[in-house]
């Protein structure tokens, strides 16, 4: 990372030719550069313990960095909490190594990356033959991989309820899609229906306007015929198919058709009353 512009101002007006206009770097600069009293430290143990400290002109710190004008100074109180970009090595092989280099990285002490591997073994491979003197690696690799199996039920359990909210947010709609369209059936069934007893409705006026046509086209015998059988029809006196004065009318009537016409017509206006109306003709 560039050092700050003011600074950089400074480092061109005194040394145009220098080379230092980075902040110095844990990782790439510090750590390698520890002094030998730390030897044995892991970049763990020194990120999370160590502070570093400018070191002045012709001044004597412990634990003075061997080249860069810095010393550590170690924390009195309680370490800082190391993060790195976390890595499933269940993924792919290349993130397998990737993860093992990064363990091998942290806790295996070095002042070369190219110390942290063996020749002709993988970061795998490697981080399998050091386990044994590293415990710390091993314990904070065995707490990743705990984590990392919550996180992926965790994760697991979450699309599945996701999975379920989205399978039920269709059958919802589906539902309500239905729904709607029996809505819309009951309502043109009653539409139907009111157009239905509309027509019968208007049909009944036009055959009771017919019938009465008919019955003022009878000649006085046919009437009497007619008002006969219907005031016997309604004192419940005989069957209208069977009774005499059905013979008597098929016997003189003249105008066979039109009589019958009539006696069918108020017979079923009778039948549809159920036997409550009171029926008038002319006399």
């Amino acid at each position: 990372m560039l050092k700050p512009i003011n600074e950089l101002k400074k480092i061109v007006e005194n040394n145009p030719d220098s080379c230092d206009i980075f902040h110095v770097h844990w990782v790439a600069d510090i750590y390698p550069d520890r002094p030998d009293e730390l030897e044995t430290s892991s970049l763990y143990d020194l990120l999370s313990w160590y502070e570093k400290e400018p070191l002045l002109t012709d001044s004597t710190k412990p634990l003075q960095l061997k080249h860069l004008p810095f010393w550590l100074r170690r924390r009195q109180k309680a370490p800082y909490i190391i993060t790195h970009r976390m890595i499933n090595p269940n993924q792919s092989e290349e993130q397998k190594e990737i993860y093992y280099y990064q363990l091998l990285k942290l806790f295996k002490p070095w002042r070369s990356e190219l110390a942290l591997s063996f020749p002709g073994l993988t970061f795998h491979e490697a981080y399998i033959k050091e386990s044994a003197t590293l415990p710390d690696m091993v314990q904070y690799h065995n707490n990743n991989i705990h984590i990392s199996a919550q996180d992926e039920k965790m994760d697991a359990a979450i699309k599945e309820r996701a999975q379920q909210l989205e399978s039920a947010a269709v059958e919802d709609d589906e539902q309500g899609a239905f729904a709607g369209c029996a809505a819309d059936n009951i309502q043109s069934a009653m539409h139907d229906l009111v157009n239905a007893h509309s027509a019968a409705t208007h049909k009944e006026k036009i055959n009771s306007a017919e019938l009465m046509d008919d019955y003022n086209k009878l000649n006085s015998d046919q009437r009497r015929i007619v008002d006969t059988v219907i005031h016997a029809i309604f004192e419940n006196r005989a069957d209208p198919a069977d009774s005499q004065w059905s013979r008597r009318y098929r016997e003189k009537s003249c105008d066979r058709c039109t009589t019958t016409h009539c006696l069918c017509q108020n017979n079923f206006k009778y039948s549809n009353c159920g036997g409550g109306c009171s029926y008038r003709t002319g006399s």
